[in-house]
């Protein structure tokens, strides 16, 4: 799992629930954090490799993050936001499963930005993130 973040205090906790059952490893750069999360991402057991930046930049902080989790060797990866998470019913059999077909290069899953907690939007370019077998 690949994590930028930056003062996501308010959702860590259900985004570690949610992949700490899903994945093996998480690679985070922290965008400068003040409210905790990078003390608690720091401290987590699944979380191998953090490191801190200043400020915010795409270019630079993809980089980072790309060359952070080459140096894991993973099978797979997944980037999403602290503030992104899959339905409970998905599992890691699931990904694993995912992950093994030979003949498919990119998967797509429906996406839905909330709101608050009972509204959310999912159309146009928000509606599916695509993830890629290496």
């Amino acid at each position: 799992m690949l994590l930028r973040v930056k003062d996501g205090i308010q959702f860590i906790d259900e985004w570690l629930s949610c992949f700490e059952k899903l994945v093996d490893e998480i690679v985070a750069l922290d965008n400068g954090s003040t409210d905790g999360t990078f003390e608690i991402l720091k401290d987590h057991q699944k979380v191998v490799d953090i490191t801190r930046t200043e400020g915010y930049n795409e270019g630079r902080d993809k980089n980072i993050l790309y060359a952070m989790a080459r140096k894991r060797n993973p099978d797979w990866c997944i980037w999403l936001d602290i503030d992104e998470v899959f339905e409970p019913e998905l599992t890691r059999a699931d990904f694993d499963r995912l992950m093994t077909k030979p003949f498919v290069n990119k998967y797509g899953f429906r996406r839905f930005h909330f709101i608050d907690d009972q509204h959310f939007a999912g159309s146009g370019d928000y509606f599916f993130f695509y993830y890629y077998p290496r």
